[in-house]
């Protein structure tokens, strides 16, 4: 009933990043314009992407095998394509937030790739683009909607990526905890 419960969540809150995600494109697109197709896709994606988080948080906190690592594959999946600036974030910056302070270091590092990515190419373009605002408000639009969607899928990719406990230590500790209440 844990599992279903984490995949629900994982789901829903993935769905929920996939909104944000989605009006950040908005704003952030030249030519702005939204598809039902295209949303549905992502939402779909974002929702399934969080379901098989879920699903491993579930297995971590029962002190299952990290076999169960593999569904992090479909996560990596849903970052191929326009969500490649936020890969950085999402790898790196997953492995890094639960380790000591070089993790935290590349996983900061990580997470700030994403604007880095987004605007030094195209920093002196971005006068010529169409958009409904200045280029003064446009850049920290993408700065600010790009550490927030890296940060928090840095912190969702941390489940999987982060140290994972086996059954063998959660019973030692177990024990442990037994022998010091006793």
């Amino acid at each position: 009933m844990r599992t279903l419960r984490y995949a629900s969540l994982g789901f829903v809150l993935g769905v929920l990043w996939g909104v944000v995600g989605r009006i950040w494109m908005y704003l952030i697109a030249d030519y702005p314009s939204v598809t039902v197709l295209g949303t549905l896709q992502l939402l779909v994606m974002a929702g399934v992407a969080g379901l098989a988080l879920g699903v491993m948080e579930a297995a971590r906190r029962r002190g299952a095998s990290a076999w169960w690592r593999l569904f992090y594959v479909v996560v990596v999946l849903f970052f191929q394509g326009p969500g490649y600036p936020l890969l950085p974030a999402v790898v790196l910056g997953g492995w890094g937030l639960r380790r000591g302070p070089l993790g935290r270091t590349v996983a900061g590092l990580a997470i700030l790739s994403a604007p880095v990515i987004l605007l030094a190419p195209t920093w002196n373009d971005v006068i010529y683009w169409v958009t409904p605002y200045p280029e003064s408000l446009f850049r920290p639009i993408v700065a600010v909607g790009s550490l927030l969607l890296g940060g928090t899928a840095a912190w969702a990719s941390s489940i999987a990526l982060g140290p994972w406990r086996g059954r063998a230590t959660t019973t030692v500790e177990s024990d442990e905890a037994a022998t010091i209440v006793a």
